[in-house]
């Protein structure tokens, strides 16, 4: 099927009927029972239990995703930082979160992922409250830091939880409430983050979680009472060198990404900090081939459609961060917006996401997921030259352009995206490239960032500040160019039969 019908399909659907696409691309365990089975089954009081308990923390991780970016302005004026500094608060949670997801999704393997979600809540209350009570940056880094681990053993657990304590007729409902309420976080973050910013303080950010992982946890310890089918103490050896390796790989990459503006390319500082994340990362590559019990099982890779689908997933994730870390700074610096009014502007964002978005799954099982996914990245590097050629002169009108036109980009690409994704491989592969693919998500998160404000803050003294924004848009432009050479190249040498 190709670019002819792709136009009726989406006519179609603008029409249709059906519920939110899976954006996990792991609710195709639907397939597995019948259509009757699927639409006569009720889920129990239990598994009601259960499914809220999960969707719930989707929905926690995907709000903290979003509403902390909004409050950056506030806290780097409260705490006398400048933007580098404060990039920090966005980094660290994000930096944790990508090093530790694959560690915590092969202890909760082993531990059984009822215990790993149990300790999630409390890591990420315990962050949550460090952060709210935290004096001065160094202190809410660290509990930034905390919060990530809460973060990445509940993300790990999300997936598991739910066909593993759920029945198989149900999994598929299940699925799509985790991926309406995951949804819902990216839509109230930006807005309620400015709302508590502009009215009460930024730390009520933070604070405001606690209550709600207290009753969560009750709400946990009701429902996931017993695990059933636990693979606990399954797996072999814990890879612990290979964890460490990730994790100081990043840090190094990322110390050195944010030092640029500082030191310079040709620093010795930068230069040794890239220097020792290259070594880092080549010894956990050649670990990961010699261990019996890897961490990542790097033959995957061996498969170039899912290679490149996941530099293509890298890139266009970068853009996507390093944007929603410098719009509030264009809406509160550039443009003097009060932060609850800068908040209620991201709303564009999110609802234009969220209408495109379930069209765009639903439209994948018509259409190719490749026509989908690079009319996303195209539609996303057409956005970012808008705004790199028109943040100062349209005013207001041109982050309100941009951030719907990017919601409709990024809803045409994510959905596909993983549903391609979760394909290239065999059904036996899904519980790893799961893993792999969250974390490649993730490592998108962190560069995004750093690059940006690496960018933006490395602007001439005597520029202004929408010169810097141009020039960190034009690298959106060629970060979304870079990720349509990849689908390409995905598709190219994809072994998935072209419909």
């Amino acid at each position: 099927m190709g670019w002819i019908k792709f136009p009726a399909v989406l006519a179609e659907l603008l029409t249709g009927s059906g519920a939110f696409g899976d954006d996990t691309g792991i609710g195709d365990s639907r397939k597995d029972t019948s259509p009757m089975e699927q639409h006569s089954a009720a889920m129990s009081k239990q598994d009601l239990w259960i499914t809220l308990n999960v969707a719930f923390a989707g929905f926690m991780v995907s709000l903290d995703h979003y509403i902390v970016n909004i409050c950056l302005p506030a806290i780097a004026k409260d705490l006398s930082v400048g933007t580098s500094e404060v990039s920090r608060v966005v980094l660290a949670y994000f930096v944790v979160m990508a090093s530790t997801l694959l560690v915590f999704g092969k202890l909760g393997d082993r531990i059984g992922f009822r215990s790993m979600f149990r300790w999630g809540y409390l890591s990420f209350g315990l962050g949550s409250l460090l952060c709210g009570i935290s004096p001065s940056l160094n202190i809410l880094l660290f509990s930034r830091c905390v919060q990530g681990i809460g973060g990445a053993m509940l993300y790990s657990s999300l997936f598991a939880i739910i066909p593993r304590f759920l029945p198989p007729t149900v999994v598929g409902r299940a699925f799509g409430m985790l991926s309406t309420l995951a949804t819902l976080g990216i839509i109230a973050g930006a807005p309620l983050g400015g709302f508590i910013a502009g009215y009460f303080h930024w730390q009520w950010v933070f604070l405001m979680n606690v209550p709600l992982v207290i009753v969560a946890i009750l709400f946990g310890m009701r429902a996931l009472a017993k695990e059933e089918g636990t693979a606990s103490g399954a797996g072999g050896a814990f890879d612990a060198p290979g964890a460490i390796l990730v994790f100081l790989g990043l840090l190094a990459l990322i110390y050195g990404i944010n030092s640029v503006h500082t030191f310079g390319w040709r620093s010795t500082t930068v230069l040794l900090s890239f220097a020792a994340s290259a070594v880092f990362f080549a010894f956990f590559i050649w670990r990961e081939l010699h261990v019996e019990n890897p961490m990542v099982d790097l033959t995957t890779f061996k498969n170039l459609d899912f290679s490149f689908t996941n530099l293509a997933t890298l890139t266009a994730v970068m853009f996507m961060a390093g944007s929603n870390f410098l719009i509030p700074f264009y809406l509160v610096e550039a443009k003097e917006l009060a932060v609850e009014r800068a908040g209620g502007g991201f709303l564009v964002y999110s609802v234009t996401y969220m209408i495109v978005s379930p069209l765009a799954g639903r439209a994948a099982d018509r259409v190719h997921p490749f026509y989908l996914r690079l009319t996303g990245v195209f539609l996303a590097a057409g956005a970012a030259v808008f705004f790199a050629q028109f943040n100062r002169s349209l005013g207001l009108w041109s982050v309100i352009v941009f951030l719907g036109w990017l919601g409709i980009a990024y809803g045409f690409f994510m959905s596909p995206n993983t549903k391609h994704t979760m394909s290239t491989v065999s059904p036996e592969q899904k519980g790893v490239v799961s893993g792999i693919f969250t974390t490649i998500t993730m490592l998108g998160l962190v560069l995004g960032v750093s690059l940006f404000e690496s960018i933006f803050s490395a602007v001439n003294p005597g520029d202004s500040l929408f010169s810097a924004f141009q020039k960190a848009y034009w690298l959106g432009a060629f970060l979304c160019i870079a990720s349509a050479g990849f689908i390409v190249l995905a598709r190219r040498n994809s072994t998935v039969p072209r419909s």
